[in-house]
């Protein structure tokens, strides 16, 4: 997937109501805190946080 896609992918699955283990698995991620910082690197802290709860 390309950056975008994978952004677009994110947002599908929680608008989808999904949670974020089932987001994280459709773009191909297995640790929350390594998508964490890759969507921060890619201005989207909005979804980071996300997958930064609870941690």
């Amino acid at each position: 997937m390309r950056d975008p896609e994978i952004i677009e992918e994110i947002e599908w699955q929680f608008a989808l109501g999904q949670s974020r283990h089932a987001a994280m698995t459709a773009v191909g991620y297995r640790q929350e805190q390594t998508l964490a910082r890759w969507l921060r690197r890619h201005n989207r802290p909005d979804l980071a946080i996300r997958f930064e709860e609870n941690h």
